[in-house]
């Protein structure tokens, strides 16, 4: 019988803004723990929010009566320790914070600033009887602002969204200011060719869903028959990494314990379909690699679940792989998804124009179509090296635009 805690807690400060003034804060400090109980193929769990005044590891034992079943061994003879850097502090984030917002309401007193700046830390650990310590720690800056013009009857017609763990009031104004100006200045769609402008999550949902490793041994998948072969464009790399440049508060070690060394598992390898992503349970039921990627709630059994995906990046900023062309940076796109062949439309709320240095202007209301297969195959453009989009690398593509709203899918 083995003991094994997997915990994490999370600290969180809230700067609510209201009417582009900070009204309220709000502090949180959560921990939420599994103790887990290793007997015989089984394992029983019992999940504590805070302190319940119960035996934890008396209850976790009591549940082997369940029998659920996980005949895989915890991870042994491993200590590490690992914090991301971060300057962030509360207290002067929130001074510099209400100097900005002042600062705003003097330059942009036509639009009205809300929502949330966040200020979240997350710590997680796991440590068993097999002389195992594993931690990990990241604190990050989180704004999230949406913008409302005065004149307007919408709840909200832009935001301000980007993530950090370094606060820079320059930045923040400047890309407020950025924002702001392309939303006043109202542009046609243009007759010539727009190469779309966007962060990768909007387009690689159905990536992870494809290649989901429970999918893929069901036979389930749409990418079942493209394992070893060129599906996508030769410049496309799909993978899981732990590169905290790359991701915020994805700890090295996943919910069962396992550390990839190399912190890089490729999926799609210049345009090679080669894994896909499983966790412990997954990987011996289908005889697939293992790479990491088990996820778990606290008072449950870990299960398939990943959340570093990453697309490899081109070398070029966005200027370059625009190459002379506009680019159309989707802001807003709610109301789509991809079919199950594949096919992918949205509407996009708000689009913006740029060359690649600048964001110009603002286009009126359009939609966004591709499939699947021509977005990261001949449509793929690239991935760029530069954050251009909101502290975030740009993903461009080539994908039909048109004017006006239409069904998703």
């Amino acid at each position: 019988m083995i003991q094994e805690k997997y915990q994490v807690n999370v600290q969180e400060v809230s700067f609510n803004v209201t009417q582009n003034r900070v009204d309220s804060i709000r502090k949180k400090n959560i921990t939420r723990t599994g103790y887990r109980i290793y007997d015989q193929g089984c394992m029983g769990v019992f999940g504590e929010l805070g302190d319940s005044g119960l035996d934890p590891w008396a209850e976790a034992k009591a549940k082997l009566a369940d029998q659920i079943a996980y005949p895989f061994s915890p991870v042994e003879n491993r200590q590490e320790s690992r914090e991301v850097p971060s300057d962030l502090d509360a207290d002067s984030i929130l001074l510099s914070l209400e100097q900005i917002l002042e600062k705003a309401r003097k330059r942009h007193p036509e639009f009205l600033i809300s929502n949330k700046v966040n200020i979240l830390e997350k710590n997680v650990s796991l440590e068993n009887d097999c002389q195992t310590r594993l931690s990990f720690k990241d604190r990050s800056l989180q704004v999230g602002l949406l913008l409302k013009h005065r004149d307007s009857v919408n709840i909200m017609d832009s935001f301000l969204d980007y993530q950090s763990r370094h606060w820079d009031p320059d930045f923040f104004l400047n890309e407020l200011s950025r924002m702001v100006a392309a939303y006043n200045n109202l542009c046609p769609l243009p007759d010539e060719p727009l190469y779309v402008v966007t962060s990768a999550d909007l387009l690689t949902g159905k990536l992870v869903s494809e290649l989901n490793g429970e999918k893929v041994g069901y036979k389930n998948s749409l990418l079942m028959n493209d394992f070893g072969r060129q599906a996508f464009h030769e410049q496309f790399c799909f993978y899981l990494d732990w590169d905290p440049n790359l991701h915020y508060h994805n700890s090295y070690f996943d919910a069962e314990g396992t550390i990839i060394e190399s912190g890089r598992v490729n999926l799609i390898e210049n345009g090679v379909v080669r894994k896909a992503y499983t966790d412990k349970r997954t990987a011996d039921r289908f005889h697939l690699p293992l790479t990491g990627s088990a996820a778990c709630a606290y008072d449950g059994v870990p299960s398939l679940g990943a959340f570093n995906f990453s697309i490899e990046r081109s070398g070029q900023t966005l200027k370059s792989l625009l190459n002379g062309r506009k680019g159309l940076i989707v802001v807003m796109a709610s109301g789509g998804d991809y079919t199950d062949e594949g096919r992918f439309a949205s509407p996009v709320q708000l689009a913006l124009l740029t060359d690649g240095d600048r964001i110009i202007g603002r286009f009126p209301e359009c939609s966004i179509s591709g499939h699947l297969y021509d977005i990261f195959g001949k449509d793929y453009i690239g991935y760029s090296q530069d954050k251009f989009l909101f502290n975030q690398h740009a993903l461009v593509v080539k994908m039909k635009i048109e004017a006006g709203r239409s069904a998703a899918t």
